[in-house]
């Protein structure tokens, strides 16, 4: 690469993306610099200039060159990894509760009331199945509730992952000699924000 050599380090923003350039320049030998963006944006304090890509890039450059970036901390690639898989794991379990909402609401339009809590059990699936409802209520029931127990796949292929990464990972395995933190032997493992590291909780 003509700038390998010339270059002392590269300051990147942590928006959307940043992972794939920090990998890239990474492997061809750049020290490659993460940069907190909210916190580079109150370093520079109020400007009357339209911002800028370009003006961005210069900023970093100075604060670069200042030895005052505010950077972020860089998960290693391990974390990276088992922060998606947790992201995904909250987003499906999210998705799961926002169509159950969806279920119970219809239900009780169609004069069907329950708790939504039971929609997400057997038998409360099983009660539905046995209401009497329109065919077009019918068709609409049966499509969400194929939908939550599509949901409820994935979620459970991710947490056995999640459980299986827990009871083998020696930090979790420390976190279960400590008084209170773990009341149960199952273990879903979450990572922490910016001071890095893994927190477990019961699952």
């Amino acid at each position: 690469m003509p700038l390998q050599g010339r270059l002392a380090a590269v300051a990147i923003e942590a928006t959307n993306g940043w992972r794939w350039v920090w990998r890239e320049l990474s492997a061809r030998g750049f020290d490659v610099r993460l940069v907190d963006p909210a916190q580079a944006k109150a370093l520079r304090g109020r400007i009357k200039r339209a911002k800028t890509d370009r003006l961005d890039a210069r900023w970093l450059c100075v604060l670069l060159a200042k030895e005052m970036l505010p950077e972020s901390w860089l998960p290693p690639a391990e974390i990276q990894t088992l922060r998606d898989q947790t992201r995904l794991r909250k987003a499906l379990a999210e998705d799961r509760t926002r169509w159950a909402q969806r279920l119970h609401a219809l239900l009780t339009h169609e004069g069907w009331s329950c708790q939504r809590s039971r929609l997400l059990t057997l038998e409360g699936r099983r009660w539905v199945a046995a209401l009497s409802l329109s065919p077009a209520a019918r068709g609409q029931v049966d499509r969400l509730l194929r939908l939550i127990e599509a949901v409820e796949g994935e979620l459970r292929a991710l947490e056995t992952e999640l459980r299986r990464f827990a009871r083998a990972d020696r930090r979790c395995l420390a976190l279960e000699t400590i008084y209170g933190v773990v009341g149960s032997a199952r273990i879903s493992v979450y990572p922490t924000g910016s001071s890095g590291g893994v927190v477990t909780i019961a699952a």
